[in-house]
């Protein structure tokens, strides 16, 4: 078992050896046989980073780069809407 990681856009397909489905998104790590590792790295090459052999007696990993971190800040002083001017204040 080999355990690859996505450097691409998404990626659907099966692992003939383990039959199962293999669904892997960008920058995610995936656990695959090494006849599809080999499959993968061959087909794209420079998309898959090979991570090396697995320690994991078969079960799939799916691990990915906490990719919204920092993203999700408030923004500090949220924005009026656009369109008809504030009435003036009566005196």
């Amino acid at each position: 078992m080999k355990t690859l990681r996505n450097g691409g856009a998404l990626y659907r397909g099966v692992d003939p050896e383990g039959q199962r489905d293999v669904v892997a998104y960008p920058g995610e790590i995936v656990t695959v046989s090494d006849a599809k590792a080999l499959q993968l790295q061959t087909d794209w090459p420079g998309r898959w980073e090979d991570l090396g052999d697995s320690s994991l007696s078969g079960e799939p990993t799916t691990e990915a780069p906490n990719v919204l971190a920092g993203a999700a800040v408030a923004d500090p002083k949220p924005r009026r809407k656009r369109g008809r001017p504030r009435k003036a204040a009566k005196p």
